[in-house]
């Protein structure tokens, strides 16, 4: 329409007020819909429309308001079906189906209230409190014994994933109300889970949940200055499991060792000015040795920007470069084989360091780190 004369504005009225009619009736399938694929489906249908919404335009937050109120109504269905589902005697195949079907449903509520609050800012917080806020601290409520009742890691980790994603794009509203509860609930569970050489009675998804909410908190710089290093600490509980790099934990890792770049990130000053900036500068080394990220895309992707930078203001490449640090360049080109073979965004940044690395190696040092690399990351070099 625009291509043809019409003014963009009327386009985008036009568009918004249709989208808004769709949605109202997609909201009336939802009430009508006793199916939760059906149900899941229209939320990816929702998701979907809300990037051709023009939210100055939306003059009414009613329609906004009972997206959220189906997706409460979802999540205290889901605890029925569950409830139901643990009293009757389910064939396997059929509770693998079940499985899936409920994930699938996970997935979309929280890529949906994600995109709400991303669209509508700390507009949205208000009416996200009032219809799933509760519900989500009850999950995660840690009474004065530092207990939570809520014994349903399910419903812990769908409260955390919403809080989350709530925290990170709905603004200071957001922080104030939510982040003080989730970092309780993950300091209680530190407590009572740490971890152990089996890796045996730790949930791996709440673990995984837990590492990426604290890491969302430390770059909304919402953690007290004082616990950082006590994160820190923890986090590296993680990694350094026995278990950390099996095939059952690794996304956990990955989180942990993210959600350490990103306090490391948010925190620097604090670091530096708590500790002197040669221990600031070896903590920052001793992440750097938990990399690569083979498995998390998305947090790789930090990661790696997070390291061009580190590499670029401080001095911890040049004194690598200097003393000729064979194992930490051997590592720094483990990390650009996987971001180069796996085509991520620091890819040319990352050939460039390489090429940069051999003008100031050993040529030697250099054929020996490629060469003890696996094939297929050798591959990235050639």
């Amino acid at each position: 329409l625009t291509s043809k004369g019409v003014a963009s504005a009327e386009v985008a009225q036009w568009v918004t007020t249709f989208v808004v009619q769709i949605l109202a009736a997609l909201i009336e399938a939802m009430n009508l819909s006793d199916q939760v694929d059906e149900f899941a489906l229209v939320c990816k249908s929702m998701h979907e429309l809300l990037d051709y919404v023009e939210v100055s335009l939306v003059k009414d937050g009613k329609i906004v308001a009972e997206i959220t109120e189906q997706i409460q109504t979802a999540i205290q269905e889901r605890q029925v079906r569950r409830e139901m589902n643990e009293e009757q005697s389910m064939e396997l195949m059929d509770a693998e189906i079940e499985d899936d079907v409920e994930a699938d449903l996970f997935n979309t509520m929280v890529d949906l209230v994600t995109k709400l609050v991303r669209v509508f800012g700390d507009a949205y917080v208000a009416i996200f409190d009032r219809h799933c806020g509760r519900q989500c601290l009850d999950f995660i409520r840690v009474d004065a014994n530092n207990n939570n009742n809520n014994t349903n890691e399910d419903d812990q980790i769908l409260a955390l994933s919403l809080l989350t994603e709530i925290v990170r794009f709905g603004g200071s509203v957001a922080s104030e109300k939510y982040v003080a509860p989730v970092l309780q609930f993950a300091q209680q569970y530190f407590a009572q889970n740490a971890p152990s050489s089996s890796g045996s009675g730790v949930c791996v998804p709440l673990q995984q949940q837990i590492s990426y909410s604290v890491g969302v908190v430390a770059m909304r710089h919402s953690l007290h200055a004082q616990n950082v290093l006590q994160w820190l600490s923890l986090l590296k509980q993680i990694v350094a499991a026995p278990t950390a790099k099996h095939d059952e934990y690794v996304n956990a890792t990955e989180n942990a060792i993210s959600a350490i770049a990103k306090i490391l990130k948010s925190y620097s000053n604090q670091l530096q000015s708590s500790n002197n900036s040669s221990n600031a500068e070896n903590i920052i080394v001793e992440w750097i040795q938990m990399l690569p990220l083979t498995h998390d895309a998305e947090e790789r992707e930090f990661c790696n920007e997070y390291l061009l930078e580190v590499l670029q203001k401080s001095n911890v490449l040049k004194n690598a470069i200097q003393s000729q640090n064979g194992a930490f360049i051997a590592k720094l080109i483990e990390i650009m084989a996987v971001a180069i073979v796996n085509d991520d965004k620091a890819k040319q940044q990352y050939l460039q360091l390489f090429a940069h690395l051999k003008s100031q190696c050993d040529v030697n040092v250099i054929q020996q780190c490629v060469q003890a690399l696996s094939e297929d990351l050798r591959n990235a070099f050639k």
